[in-house]
């Protein structure tokens, strides 16, 4: 990884982290009761995906974690290069979001 790669993949990990930490309180709170946000019109259910994207692929764990580990790896040679300042953000959050269902996969199951 060189230095320029480095403040994105800090921020990718910040953002992981972040989203663990969440995904573990959310638990913590809403399994068994849901939040009423807002009464009568917003409620939180705590619900796990086990596949990808709207539940598809739930029987693909180990694909999923492979298509995960490739992004990830892709975004952080991406980020090896100059680029604008939002592009390399939007390609962290990207990288976050496949970095977290990675961390999910190997945690979670």
């Amino acid at each position: 990884m060189t230095r320029r790669a480095a403040p994105w993949v800090g921020l990718m990990t910040v953002i992981v982290i972040i989203d663990q930490i969440t995904k573990n309180w959310a638990g913590d709170h809403f399994r068994e009761t849901p939040f009423e946000a807002i009464p009568n019109l917003v409620e939180f259910t705590y619900g796990e995906n086990t596949g990808a994207a709207w539940s598809m692929f739930r029987d693909g764990g180990s694909l999923i974690a492979i298509l995960a580990i490739l992004v990830v790896t892709t975004i952080v040679v991406l980020l090896t290069r100059e680029r604008p300042r939002a592009e390399a953000v939007a390609l962290s959050l990207i990288g976050a979001g496949a970095g977290g269902n990675l961390v999910d996969r190997v945690t979670r199951g």
